[in-house]
């Protein structure tokens, strides 16, 4: 890519956010109001979650030679409509969110020879609940839909939870290969320097 990018970082902006606004949800009491704002903070940073997510997994697919489904080509495609001088910047055609995440969790698992962290590839009933919740909240029929059950309130909660769980996976993969990267790195600079220094008792050439 000609522009520079730093996805992963973006990423991490995006999930600083997890501490404050969750207090919306740890602080007692747990107001309606505050898991109603909290849960549509969610979907929304989830969005610019999957987006940093879709392009590390394209440019492992890249990396590794990745065989994908039509299909999957399909999910992680982010095509930008054409530009024209005076116009708003156009629109970014993507799949939607919640295939586009599931996709790419278990797209970037396999590029990386893991399991995926979704049971059977599948996004787990916490995610549909929320889904489910998260859709009654933002296009209600009546009030009795923004009001929030017991059930509700756990679903909110749980849901913070497996998106911790699935950044924790994340993250230490990403520890993982900023290691594998240190040892590539040492082991060109070990060839290098036998190269130059013709040193073919150097104990690195081991």
């Amino acid at each position: 890519m000609a522009e520079h990018t730093d996805n992963w970082g973006a990423m991490t902006e995006v999930l600083r956010e997890l501490e404050p606004a969750g207090k919306l949800i740890t602080d007692k009491p747990i107001t309606v109001e505050g898991a109603r704002a909290y849960l549509r903070w969610m979907f929304s940073a989830l969005e610019s979650f999957t987006h940093c997510l879709k392009r590390i997994t394209v440019e492992h697919v890249e990396r590794e030679a990745t065989e994908l489904t039509k299909r999957e080509r399909e999910v992680l495609s982010m095509i930008k409509e054409p530009s024209f001088p005076g116009l708003p910047p156009p629109r970014r055609i993507e799949v939607g969110m919640r295939e586009s995440f599931g996709a790419a969790l278990n797209i970037y698992a396999r590029t990386r020879g893991k399991e995926s962290p979704l049971p059977d590839g599948r996004l787990p009933q916490v995610f549909i609940n929320a889904s489910v919740l998260h859709d009654r909240l933002e296009h209600p029929e009546s009030p009795s839909d923004l009001h929030l059950s017991e059930a509700d309130f756990t679903t909110v909660v749980e849901f913070l939870q497996w998106v911790v769980s699935i950044r924790n996976w994340l993250y230490k993969d990403r520890a993982v290969q900023i290691e594998e990267m240190k040892a590539k790195m040492n082991e060109s600079f070990d060839a290098l320097r036998r190269k130059l220094t013709g040193n073919k008792n150097d104990p690195s050439s081991a």
